[in-house]
């Protein structure tokens, strides 16, 4: 996101967050209930003051890469988190009974990604849907062969890079189906923070 124009944010996540430390306080700071999905219910509140989150292309945030599996895990809980704020979103909206303003739609393709993909069990009894499920599989890759594209630093990278923005995306959005349905594992024995060390 270098190249991106400063702007604001409704959502962000923690570790790419800067904020002075009164304010941070001021908001009663990370929930420590919450193990994961913390960073967004900290930016629900941050938004509430009425304050906005500003990108900035001139700061940079730096983070040690992870080895695979632990990266499969870590999008698996994040898949998770992001159920949290859809399931947020729904109850706030039916209490309103309107729709939450400031709702990132895009939160829900990973797990539709994942819904859609069992519907390759009706393709025996309807052939024709093979035809709209290749489609779909095929944009899916071509989004991620773009993207691969943008960010690979050379060839050699290419095919790890894709490999990893498949597994990647699926992961989340697995996490994020099986939350929605409730089945979710107890992610502490998986997923560790770094906090959870000291």
């Amino acid at each position: 996101m270098m190249n991106s124009p400063r702007r604001f944010f409704s959502e962000v996540s923690s570790c790419n967050l800067i904020m002075r430390r009164a304010e941070y306080a001021g908001i009663g700071g990370m929930d420590e209930a919450l193990y994961i999905g913390e960073d967004n219910d900290l930016c629900r509140r941050v938004a509430r003051t009425g304050r906005k989150l500003l990108f900035s292309p001139d700061v940079v945030v730096h983070h040690k890469n992870r080895s695979f599996v632990p990266f499969l895990i870590q999008r698996y809980a994040r898949g998770m988190a992001t159920a949290l704020v859809i399931k947020t979103f729904l109850r706030d909206s039916r209490r309103d009974r309107r729709l939450r303003p400031n709702f990132r739609y895009e939160l829900v393709l990973a797990p539709g990604f994942i819904a859609f993909t069992l519907t390759a069990l009706v393709i025996p009894f309807l052939p024709l849907w093979a035809y709209v499920y290749v489609l779909a599989w095929a944009l899916f890759l071509a989004v991620l062969a773009l993207e691969t594209r943008t960010h690979a630093e050379s060839a050699r990278d290419v095919g790890g890079l894709f490999a990893t923005l498949v597994c990647g995306t699926l992961a989340s959005g697995i996490g994020a189906f099986f939350s929605m349905l409730g089945l979710e594992p107890d992610i502490k024995k998986y997923y560790r923070n770094r906090n959870d060390e000291g």
